[in-house]
């Protein structure tokens, strides 16, 4: 939007990489004479790559909010008006560093943050997966009546598992 609040650009951007990186070069030509532009988006998962798309292509701002509610018609277009009249209500407020009321504000992690998290996600849902698999043969071995033959009593030990390998 221009100062008066006119749409200056309004249109769908393609997933192709070739296509973004030619909408970005485009919008930050245009941006140059008023020193860069502001973005705003909504927390979502795929957020990393644009934010660090958005800073090569001379982004001053990106403000990055959680949505107050859940809308049970969800709309990208409708969203992306909101978005867009939010961004130029608040610009000024944006560009000076402060948090306008009522808008909650997400801070993205650092890359190393990032990595650290997925580490951590990725480990408890590998951990799940375990006791999923062990709990099921535990199951089979009681549907059998096998766990008698086990050669300890408790049933997650080495020898378990080589008994199990080889039986």
């Amino acid at each position: 939007r221009a100062e008066d609040g006119t749409v200056i650009l309004k249109r769908q951007v393609s997933t192709q990489w070739e296509k973004v990186r030619t909408f970005f070069a485009d919008l930050a030509e245009k941006a140059r004479p008023e020193g860069g532009f502001l973005a705003i988006l909504e927390v979502c998962g795929m957020n990393a790559w644009l934010l660090d798309m958005l800073q090569q292509y001379g982004c001053r701002e990106t403000v990055v909010i959680q949505p107050t509610e859940r809308s049970k018609q969800k709309t990208d277009r409708r969203d992306a008006s909101d978005l867009a009249h939010l961004l130029w209500v608040h610009r000024q407020q944006f560009l000076d560093g402060r948090h306008p009321l009522g808008l909650r504000r997400v801070q993205p992690p650092t890359a190393e943050q990032a990595g650290d998290r997925q580490l951590t996600t990725l480990r408890a849902r590998l951990t799940k997966k375990r006791t999923a698999v062990l709990n099921g043969i535990h199951t089979i071995l009681r549907k059998h009546n096998l766990e008698q033959s086990q050669p300890t009593k408790v049933f997650q030990t080495q020898k378990v598992r080589r008994w199990l390998a080889y039986s």
